[in-house]
């Protein structure tokens, strides 16, 4: 009888602790905002979050259905309390360890996340690089085509006519 509390007490611990953990992970599932993947992600998690809780109720019931029973009833009544206790310790270590891998997928989404935000970083800022160095270049060439324009000018203002006409030529290719 005092083994038997104490192991509902044990139980009643487990439960609020996977009770906790779920809530810490429904609380992680409402934070995300990001793309397509992330709100697929985040449905396929909910979904197990919704089924982890469901199964969390599930032996609750049971476990209160255990404890109202009569401890005194004869020893096939305290079996049966015993095998459901056993059923409801398997299923609580399973449903933590389901989430302890729901978890881990949710960690491993958000690892993801982060290293795509900061690829997109890296990329926005090679971005703004290059389109300074188009600015510099635009900048040279119009610097170029002036004194080109100049040197074609000086060779006409020279007077000869077959030196202007090869400028002229040259600069027609460019």
């Amino acid at each position: 009888s005092t083994q038997s509390r104490s192991s509902a007490a044990s139980d009643v611990y487990k439960r609020q602790r996977l009770t906790d953990e779920a809530a810490v992970f429904q609380h992680r599932a409402t934070r995300v905002t990001g793309d397509k993947d992330d709100e697929e992600e985040l449905a396929r998690l909910s979904l197990e979050n919704e089924q982890l809780r469901r199964q969390l109720k599930d032996a609750q019931s049971r476990a209160a259905g255990a404890r109202q029973a009569p401890e005194a009833s004869s020893s096939s009544g305290n079996e049966a309390i015993r095998k459901e206790l056993s059923e409801l310790k398997t299923s609580n270590a399973a449903l933590e360890a389901q989430l302890v891998k729901a978890k881990i997928e949710w960690g491993t989404a958000d690892l993801d996340r982060e290293n795509l935000q900061k690829l997109v970083k890296k990329l926005e800022d090679k971005a703004k690089h290059s389109d300074i160095r188009l600015h510099v270049m635009e900048a040279e060439l119009v610097k170029t085509k002036q004194a080109l324009g100049d040197i074609v000018n000086l060779v006409s203002e020279s007077g000869s006519d077959r030196l202007a006409e090869s400028v002229v030529s040259i600069v027609a290719r460019i």
